[in-house]
């Protein structure tokens, strides 16, 4: 029954990749990402068997634009053929029922251009100047007759709707290099009339996984919906909700298996990273005057010319690193650091200073390395509520370590001699912890509050174990010292 349950809970995406029936290594990927083994970046960049020259694609799309045939498509046929009824074609049927004419020539002047002889039109004048550059494709054509499953083909390569774009292709095969941005981004150009009519299917991702299908760049406004935080929610708010979600998104991904889900943790930390990288990036208005006028872009007025202005940007070196962002790394491999996450009950009952003894056990090999105490952190990190502590060592002359290898650390109390003073168990709420991470008492002394120093030398569940120069008959404070200072009057009562 319990076989039954489970199967009952796979959704239709994720048996078919559990089965290995994926579209080409769809199954694969999702089985390594349910093990563990594919890696953190889903989006990271891939390498096909030969060097690629490009390293980003610039796809323009000029829905509604001039025919082929004004353009670059010469037809010396048509001309001579002009006001002449097309053969086999019956103008009575079909979408353009009663409104065919005849054959009509083109109204502008085409000529040759470059060493290829490349034929363009007068409309063409810039193009003409790099013909030998470009690579014209002349033989792509399409059954239907109206606009939208021409699109769709133009896009998908086919003319039903549902099968992943040329966008969503490019990054399915080569990834991003990019940790800031997504690997697909789609600009809508505005124009006299308003934005350009398009279908979100010609940047979908059809049957591909979600994370590949275009990010939608929108010409006014905000860049993207819903990146900006809401009123009253700070970042760091964010990043905590995003941590928790994240448990959850886990939990659900471990009990059903859909890959889906991997891609909804991803995008919710890409949105989080695009909030400090795409601002800046959308800004055109940094730009010299010179480039803005070669354009023709105006800031924020969303047009064809801004958006060819920003998809430069976008493909430009350095671009897509936003302010803040680590560009750099310096590594020194004569010492070794290691880095754990103290829970709360552990960094109460661990001297975190220099008497701290650890030793390190490398995962993937018979390796021991002794560690000591370099520092820690006296601020929780964000949904967790644990404390770095990072650890140093030597490294041995025989194991060449790496960052990012995993170690296991077994922490070490200092030994207690024979004769050691008394020691005392109150509330962990009576311990409070310094900047340096020392701890005290709040002392209840003539109607004022006094600090006490104390040695925290355990945690027995919900008391701690404390030594130093405490003596019977102290009153300590065991509740709201965090509110406390030095010499404040206080009205200390004693608790049986």
């Amino acid at each position: 029954m319990d076989k039954i349950r489970e199967i009952k809970k796979l959704t239709r995406r994720a048996m078919l990749q559990r089965c290995g029936m994926g579209m080409g290594s769809l199954g694969l990927w999702s089985l390594l990402q349910q093990e563990g083994l594919a890696g953190q970046s889903t989006l990271a960049p891939k390498y096909p068997h030969f060097a690629p020259k490009a390293k980003s694609v610039i796809w323009i799309f000029t829905n509604g634009g001039p025919s082929q045939v004004d353009t670059w498509d010469y037809k010396p046929a048509l001309a001579k053929r002009d006001g002449q009824t097309l053969e086999g074609f019956d103008r009575f049927t079909g979408f353009f029922a009663n409104s065919v004419g005849g054959l009509m020539k083109s109204p502008f002047e085409f000529k040759q251009h470059g060493q290829s002889g490349a034929w363009l039109s007068e409309l063409l004048p810039g193009i003409g100047a790099v013909a030998d550059e470009i690579c014209f494709i002349k033989s792509m054509h399409t059954e239907a007759i109206n606009h939208s499953p021409g699109m769709t083909l133009f896009m998908t390569g086919s003319q039903i709707p549902g099968r992943p774009s040329m966008g969503a292709w490019l990054n399915y095969g080569l990834g991003s290099p990019s940790d800031n941005l997504p690997g697909y981004i789609v600009m809508i150009s505005k124009g006299r009339g308003g934005s350009q009519a398009l279908y979100s299917r010609l940047w979908g991702s059809g049957f591909l996984p979600s994370k590949h299908q275009g990010v939608k760049f929108r010409s006014s406004g905000e860049p993207v919906l819903y990146l900006s935080n809401p009123k009253g929610v700070s970042r760091e708010v964010r990043r905590g909700l995003l941590d928790d979600l994240a448990k959850l998104n886990e939990m659900k991904f471990r009990e059903v298996g859909d890959p889906e889900i991997i891609t909804r943790i991803s995008q919710y930390e890409m949105a989080y990273r695009m909030q400090m990288s795409v601002p800046e990036l959308v800004d055109i208005s940094k730009e010299p005057k010179e480039v803005l006028d070669l354009y023709g872009a105006k800031p924020g007025d969303g047009s064809f010319a801004s958006n060819c202005l920003l998809a430069r940007r976008l493909a430009e070196p350095d671009m897509v690193v936003a302010t803040g962002t680590p560009v750099l790394e310096l590594q020194n491999n004569q010492h070794v650091e290691v880095s754990v996450d103290l829970p709360e009950s552990a960094a109460l009952s661990l001297p975190l200073d220099s008497s701290l003894k650890a030793e390190g056990e490398l995962v993937i090999a018979d390796l021991s390395l002794p560690l000591t105490y370099k520092e820690h952190s006296t601020q929780p990190r964000q949904g967790s509520r644990t404390y770095r502590l990072t650890l140093k060592g030597e490294p041995p002359e025989d194991y060449n370590l790496l960052p990012g290898m995993a170690m296991r650390v077994r922490l070490q109390r200092p030994p207690t001699s024979d004769e050691a003073p008394p020691r005392f168990r109150l509330p962990l709420s009576a311990v409070q912890t310094a900047p340096d991470g020392s701890h005290y008492l709040w002392l209840a002394v003539d109607g004022h509050a006094r600090r006490q120093p104390v040695a925290l030398d355990g945690v027995e569940q919900d008391h701690a174990v404390l030594g130093g120069e405490l003596k019977d008959g102290m009153l300590a404070v065991v509740a709201g010292g965090s509110k406390l200072s030095e010499d404040q009057p206080i009205n200390a009562e004693r608790r049986n």
